[in-house]
């Protein structure tokens, strides 16, 4: 199950595909996990105290990350690595997959920034609610890596998460703001893009005439 989840299958429904554990046990031992703080469930930001009391409802995520690093590369490459052949599976299994392994890391981390500056009163509003939001747009399955709203949720920052190679582009903004149907209508919405390679010379360029829209690099990050 841990292994399973480490590679993506987040859902009960995935969970239980990929492992064909009983339904009736799968529960049990997902409980088990959590209480042992070795998986944690996760909510929408946005979602309601009864969709969190169903049982059904949330993603399951493995809250250590030398687990998600185990299960996710050690333990189904084994067999190779016992015959010493830990520069292939680097090369050929973890190297491929490793900014998408380091993605929901980054991600986390981007929260704790904006958290960080809400504590220090560095936001252009008091945060009330942070976290991440999945869910339907227009009848399509969309997802947002951060958003943060005020207690009335009037006032809104949405944020865009990239740990890959390449830099942000205005094409990522123009995603994430599509996806401001979200807000209540009315509110106040500001942007926020994270990116591990940067930002294009386009982009800069449009966040300094821009007051709704704050970019942040690696550099921001560590030095805050």
């Amino acid at each position: 199950m841990i292994e399973a989840i480490a590679l993506g299958n987040t859902q009960l429904n995935d969970i239980y595909t990929k492992t064909q554990i009983d339904k009736s046990k799968i529960s049990v031992y997902l409980k088990n996990l959590i209480e042992l703080q070795i998986l944690e469930r996760e909510f929408s930001v946005l979602s309601s105290g009864k969709e969190q009391a169903t049982s059904t409802r949330g993603l399951y995520r493995v809250t250590d990350n030398f687990f998600r690093f185990w299960f996710g590369f050690v333990f189904p490459n084994i067999s190779d690595l016992e015959t010493d052949d830990a520069d292939g599976v680097f090369t050929h299994a973890v190297l491929p997959q490793l900014n998408g392994f380091a993605s929901p890391i980054f991600e986390t981390v981007c929260r704790e920034f904006i958290r960080k500056k809400n504590r220090l009163g560095e936001l252009p509003f008091r945060v009330s609610k942070l976290g991440r939001w999945w869910g339907k747009l227009d009848s399509a399955a969309s997802e947002i890596d951060i958003v943060a709203a005020d207690a009335k949720s009037k006032q809104y920052i949405l944020g865009e998460c990239k740990f890959r190679n390449s830099p942000m582009d205005a094409a990522d903004l123009d995603r994430l703001k599509e996806k401001s149907l979200l807000v209540k209508k009315g509110a106040a919405v500001q942007y926020a893009l994270f990116s591990k390679s940067g930002f294009t010379e386009d982009l800069t360029e449009q966040a300094k005439q821009d007051k709704t829209l704050a970019l942040y690099g690696l550099s921001d990050l560590v030095n805050g």
